[in-house]
């Protein structure tokens, strides 16, 4: 039998929009289309307090050219900080480029508008160059590991041909690792606001797959990153259960599956089990039973 490492790369659920909110956007919409720019300001401020004051970062930015039009410019400067303060907003080009902005651009607080955008916009194209980087390191892991698993099928787990491809991850591994560290060290644990919600479970994805020594090195930041909500439950419940079960036998939140020889699934040990859906309620995922039917596991 071998051991299964599953990821389940769910986005985290977010507050959805009252239909209240998407009335009102709707409406501001249509009457900026018809340049009744300010009824359609009164209108984005009727979505936005709809919805606690929260508001999409798209239409914060028409609500902003919407105040402008209007000539309301303290409530246009309002929106636009809103998005390039919260929501890191770093399309310069557009903000730049914005005819409705023109009246906007001799007032003081323009430019520190726009060097808060070009901030967000450096941000950006490190933090997207660092997410090409992880994004390059998983496609390496998983193609190895693929041919691992083939080798393992063919040729059997004693194999010459697996012991050579054994060596051929450890050397992957290794190179990952160096380049992990360096991430790790200068940037600490990046969040999916960094790095995308697939750049995020990536970097989790090949912190789980390290060497066990390794992996253990990493925990620190992925309990810091646990607290702060910069890593997907899932993500953390994996990475904490390949720990357990490699220092104790047992994992903790029933995330890993093991494989039979006839290709049926089980679940491997885990530590008081009648307790385990009280732990996976704590750290935000659901209960066993329900991620056990992915696998046609009835009992544990």
């Amino acid at each position: 039998m071998f051991y299964l490492v599953v990821y389940y790369p769910l986005v985290g659920h977010s507050q959805a929009p009252t239909t209240m909110y998407e009335y009102n956007v709707k409406v501001a919409d249509s009457l900026f289309k018809g340049e009744k720019f300010s009824e359609a300001s009164s209108f984005y401020s009727k979505a936005f307090q709809s919805f606690g004051w929260k508001g999409a970062t798209y239409h914060r930015f028409m609500a902003a050219k919407s105040w402008a039009a209007s000539g309301v410019i303290d409530s246009a400067f309002s929106n636009l900080f809103n998005i390039a303060e919260k929501a890191y907003y770093s399309d310069l080009f557009a903000i730049e480029n914005e005819k409705l902005f023109i009246n906007l651009q001799n007032d003081d607080r323009w430019q520190k508008l726009i060097d808060i955008v070009k901030k967000n916009l450096n941000k950006k194209q490190e933090m997207d160059s660092i997410k090409g980087i992880l994004l390059k390191m998983l496609e390496e892991d998983q193609e190895v590991r693929k041919q691992l698993s083939e080798n393992i099928s063919k040729f059997g787990m004693n194999s010459k041909q697996n012991r050579l491809k054994s060596k051929t991850l450890k050397k992957v591994s290794k190179k990952h690792i160096k380049k992990l560290d360096q991430i790790l060290e200068k940037y600490g644990w990046l969040s999916a606001t960094d790095i995308g919600t697939d750049g995020n479970i990536v970097l989790s994805t090949l912190v789980a797959h390290a060497e066990p020594r390794t992996r253990e090195k990493y925990l620190p930041f992925v309990e810091k990153a646990f607290i702060e909500k910069k890593i997907q439950p899932q993500s953390y419940a994996i990475i904490k259960d390949k720990h357990s079960l490699w220092k104790t036998g047992f994992q903790i939140y029933g995330s890993q599956i093991g494989v039979n020889n006839d290709g049926s699934y089980f679940l491997l040990p885990i530590q008081e089990k009648k307790d385990v859906n009280s732990r996976r309620a704590e750290v935000g995922i659901e209960p066993l039973e329900f991620y056990l039917k992915e696998f046609k596991i009835t009992t544990y």
